[in-house]
């Protein structure tokens, strides 16, 4: 069982152990039984928080059932049924997210098309039958025999305490500790109206365009949902472009700073951040087969301030963290096993990446730069080789998709607000002149903000177990586990590729903020994970990551008391 398998397949086990006979056995019994209480687990969420009278109205509770609505319910039995019949074998969490999404957004559009206005009532509703209908399509005849939706294993509750835990420390982020973000949430939750409604991003920006197309807009219906499920969605009507009422910038900017529903805002990204954290907790313990060295390094990225304040407002960290884990296990699937279903899910990775941000392309980039590097002969059979690597190909779909969505609503606006001023201005740092350069970071300004909002530590202990990997050979005390091919002509190659492409694009490209280096957390992690697959570097690096905990946990509770003690130069 490859590690990709381990942290997505539906029947989810500890990324320490493997199947045994008994739990085999008791999967292949029962199945009315496991149906049944599948079936029942699928309903709970519906019940317990409906919109029009939830049962339970505790915040925590209610963000977790709706995040189990709008990601993860309605897609759980039909993700199970295509398991079943060999449609799916791997990255069955990214498909779960998507066909929960899909069957959210579906529902809007339909409700579009036939004139229903968009209630949480109605919205959540549907979304209730469509999960039903996908049980029964579980039992429909002439299917595999014994249809049923296997309930996960025992192991399944180490998985679930990985997420609850992380969930839970972002909620606490989010409701207690980071305060309100302009340009992290006011945009994020001001296209929701617009979008349920007209399906459009219609909202009146500070760059003088009536929709925003700054990033696509996935981030932006899952907000939307957010909103809509807190049957809050009438109190954003005021921000939308398109009403004769809506309200001016600088209206718009007092309301928010009145009313700035951060917990409606931020529901989703509590969601991504925690699957990313038990995604980075499943690959770093199928390297290294050691449960308290993967927990710990999962947990020092976890509270590096940079990860913690990024995950727990509303900007496009989260998602970007789920979706960059996704094509990279992407690429480390396809790389070890180039089969149709591996593509099939690689294409999904990578289209999705392009949907949430558009930022990530630096990702599919970076695969392109690596494949053609290792390429035997350097030739234009081996340009064509690493642009058709399926990650690539779909995020390059994925883009187009949102491209044609653009151009399609406001060519215009499409044009100033993503081309001109996110794309062509960025590159040429235009954005940046007419601004206090003394409020604006130089470029080693910039990486000292970054190492120190890591830890100090973190960033050259990540790179030089990286440089050291793409290098060296394993020890002979390495444990046998699924683990990267070492060299860079492996996945840590991917790795450290990457890594250095963003460390360049962003030094270099205006607008000079740490978020935009923020992703370098998930090479350099990982980099960290796999060099402590053999035991003497394991206590080692333990010792360091320990330490470095302590560092974190410390800025964490400075941040509670006082959340300045850290300053982000310009903003965070």
């Amino acid at each position: 069982m490859t590690c990709w398998t381990a942290i997505n397949h539906w029947d989810l086990v500890t990324p320490f152990t493997k199947h045994t006979t008994e739990d085999a056995a008791s999967v292949s019994s029962a199945p009315a039984v496991r149906f049944i209480s599948a079936a029942i687990a699928l309903n709970i969420p519906f019940l317990v928080c409906h919109p029009d009278w939830p049962l339970v109205t505790a915040p925590f509770i209610r963000s977790l059932a709706i995040n189990c609505v709008l990601f993860v319910v309605p897609g759980v039995p039909v993700v199970n049924a295509m398991t079943r019949m060999g449609w799916l074998r791997q990255a069955q969490g990214l498909w779960l997210v998507f066909l929960s999404l899909v069957t959210f957004m579906a529902t809007i559009v339909i409700r579009h098309v036939i004139g229903t206005p968009v209630t949480a009532g109605g919205v959540w509703l549907w979304a209730w039958v469509a999960t039903n209908l996908g049980i029964l399509l579980n039992v429909l005849p002439g299917g595999p025999r014994r249809w049923s939706i296997a309930l996960p294993g025992k192991q399944i509750r180490s998985v679930a305490l990985v997420f609850v835990v992380a969930y839970a420390m972002f909620f606490f982020g989010a409701t207690r500790v980071v305060p309100i973000l302009g340009d992290q949430d006011d945009e994020v939750q001001g296209t929701a109206y617009g979008l349920l409604t007209h399906l459009k991003p219609s909202l009146l920006t500070g760059r003088n365009t009536e929709y925003l197309f700054a990033h696509p807009p996935l981030l932006h219906m899952s907000v939307a949902g957010s909103i809509l499920y807190y049957d809050k969605l009438d109190e954003f009507a005021v921000y939308d472009s398109l009403s004769p009422n809506r309200l001016t910038l600088e209206q718009a900017y007092q309301r928010y700073a009145q009313h700035p529903y951060l917990l409606e805002t931020r529901t989703p990204n509590l969601f991504f951040a925690a699957f990313a954290v038990v995604l980075m907790w499943g690959w770093a313990g199928r390297m290294t087969g050691s449960a308290w060295f993967a927990a710990l390094v999962t947990a020092v990225y976890a509270t590096s301030p940079e990860v913690f304040v990024r995950s727990s407002y509303g900007g496009y960290f989260a998602i970007g963290a789920m979706c960059l884990l996704h094509m990279l296990l992407a690429v480390d699937s396809w790389m070890s096993d180039p089969s149709r279903l591996n593509r099939r899910s690689a294409l999904l990775a990578g289209a999705m990446a392009a949907v949430a941000d558009h930022k990530m392309m630096l990702l599919p980039g970076a695969v392109v730069a690596w494949e053609f590097l290792r390429a035997r002969r350097w030739n234009v059979g081996g340009v064509a080789r690493a642009l058709r690597h399926p990650v690539v190909l779909g995020f390059a779909a994925g883009l187009s998709l949102f491209w044609l969505y653009g151009l399609s609503i406001s060519p215009r606006d499409f044009w100033m607000d993503h081309v001109r001023h996110h794309l062509v201005d960025r590159v040429l740092n235009y954005n940046a002149r007419g601004l206090n350069m003394a409020a604006y970071p130089s470029v080693p300004a910039l990486w000292l903000e970054f190492i120190r909002h890591t830890g100090y530590l973190f960033l050259p202990l990540g790179t030089l177990a990286l440089g050291v990997l793409c290098f060296a050979r394993l020890s002979d005390d390495a444990v046998e586990t699924d683990r990267p091919a070492h060299g860079w002509r492996g996945i840590v190659g991917v790795w450290a590729v990457w890594a250095v492409v963003t460390a360049v694009a962003f030094s270099i490209i205006d607008w000079r903020q740490t978020k935009h280096l923020a992703p370098l957390m998930f090479p350099l992690t990982l980099g960290i994970a796999s060099a402590g697959r053999g035991l003497p570097m394991r206590k080692v690096l333990g010792v360091l990551m320990f330490a470095l905990l302590l560092w974190n946990v410390r800025m964490l509770y400075l941040l509670t008391l006082d959340f300045n003690v850290l300053p982000a130069v310009p903003e965070w």
